[in-house]
């Protein structure tokens, strides 16, 4: 009898670990099974952003949660499966923080800009602003 010795590896180990299923990105439909340390798994709900050992042996890629099991699911049967670990949960709320960051400066900027380009269009015909035309405002127009 051949069994998937990947599988009986994480079997052996199933007092401590888990399996956990992951997904390239939002978009793809493809799913991969890794093995993950129960104190993690714990931690992680679907969509969570996590890393993940992939084929050779210092490849490392950034996986979407789908599925976090409460029993280990191996296939034993299957045996083109070398179950890789899921090691780490990616933390990215810095980069929001940075990314939100950047879009107030970039909103800042634009408006400092928008008031720079209004204030060189009033200089080129020589006035600060409307005021200094002596136009009636809207309401001394309306009680004419």
């Amino acid at each position: 009898m051949q069994v998937n010795m990947s599988a009986v590896i994480g079997v052996a180990q199933s007092d401590e670990i888990t399996t956990v299923v992951c997904k390239p990105n939002h978009k793809s439909e493809a799913t991969y099974t890794y093995k993950c340390q129960n104190t993690l798994a714990r931690t992680l709900t679907p969509g969570d952003r996590c890393l993940v050992r992939t084929g050779n042996a210092k490849g490392v890629s950034i996986m979407e949660v789908v599925e976090v099991h409460e029993t280990p699911k191996f296939d034993m049967s299957d045996m083109h499966i070398d179950y890789k670990w899921l090691f780490q949960r990616v933390d990215s709320k810095l980069l929001g923080q940075l990314e939100f960051r950047d879009n107030l400066i970039k909103e800042k900027l634009n408006a400092k800009k928008q008031e720079s380009a209004q204030t060189q269009i009033l200089a080129a015909f020589g006035i600060g602003s409307i005021t200094e035309l002596n136009i009636p405002s809207l309401e001394a127009l309306d009680s004419q």
